[in-house]
């Protein structure tokens, strides 16, 4: 399993972009949650080769979209991503 190091016992982080790396992979904009300092808006950006999107069906696709269309950050996404969605699962 290929676990960040910082990944353990850190406080929550809230992914806020995407786009490439310049050596390849991607880098992935972060802001560090912290509720010992609620507001705080400490940012940071890890890269990786590899990178799982796993925000939940609203989170993942507005991640993606705002990368693909907003940003410009990654045209190859397919022009189906955030169609067809359904709340409900159906």
């Amino acid at each position: 399993m290929g676990e960040h190091p910082r990944s353990r016992d850190s406080p929550p982080h809230l992914a806020e972009g995407i786009e490439p790396a310049a050596g390849g992979g991607y880098t992935v904009t972060v802001r560090r949650l912290d509720p010992d300092h609620p507001g705080s808006a400490d940012r940071d950006h890890v890269t990786g080769t590899t990178v799982v999107v796993a925000a939940g069906a609203v989170g993942s696709t507005e991640l993606l979209l705002t990368a693909r269309d907003r940003h410009r950050l990654l045209p190859g996404l397919p022009a189906a991503l955030g169609r067809r969605f359904s709340a409900n699962g159906d």
